[in-house]
């Protein structure tokens, strides 16, 4: 396990915010949408950021999410849950460019991460938010399930420490249907 997985840093978040009415919210706690029904954006300490990172520092650790740990709310190493969520490569698009009339465009091909799929990082971040949160992870897994990433969900099962398992059903002429199971309860 590299570094950024497992030493401790400092965060610089300090609060969240609505993205709709601009109230404050207590970073380092759980919350769903604002009361405007609306997210919750992550506000930083970015004069203290900018003075304690240095890009060269940040630019020599392992191409992945957590290379940013100090501007994720995870608090705690131990509660990074990932699949190793690379950075994936910015690739040049001439012709497209040409096309457009345009001087410069650049496309990312997320196909690199593990899932295939841009949902992988932000799920990472909430299931390891979940976990340091000691939340339930039913309400994550299946929106995961519903969203298509078996693989992170599998990641989830791993960080719940085995509590829950995913079982597939489908009746003839429906599309199959993931359900998750409580090992604890049985309960679906």
């Amino acid at each position: 396990m590299h570094e950024d997985l497992s030493g401790e840093r400092s965060s610089f978040v300090t609060h969240l915010e609505c993205a709709a009415t601009g109230r404050r919210h207590e970073a380092g706690r759980l919350h769903g949408l604002s009361e405007a029904g609306k997210p919750l954006l992550v506000r930083y300490d970015l004069p203290r950021q900018a003075r304690a990172l240095d890009r060269r520092a940040l630019a020599g650790r392992a191409p992945d999410i957590w290379r940013y740990r100090e501007l994720l709310p995870v608090a705690r190493a131990e509660n990074i849950v990932s699949l190793g969520e690379n950075i994936t490569p910015l690739i040049a698009a001439p012709e497209t460019t040409r096309r457009l009339g345009g001087t410069t465009l650049l496309v990312r091909d997320e196909g690199w991460l593990p899932t295939g799929s841009f949902k992988a990082r932000g799920l990472s971040v909430a299931v390891s938010m979940a976990k340091e949160r000691n939340a339930s992870f039913s309400a994550l897994l299946l929106l995961n399930l519903l969203l298509g990433e078996p693989a992170l969900s599998q990641s989830v099962e791993e960080g719940a420490g085995g509590r829950f398992r995913v079982c597939e059903a489908s009746a003839p002429g429906a599309p199959k249907t993931s359900i998750l199971i409580d090992s604890r309860t049985g309960q679906g």
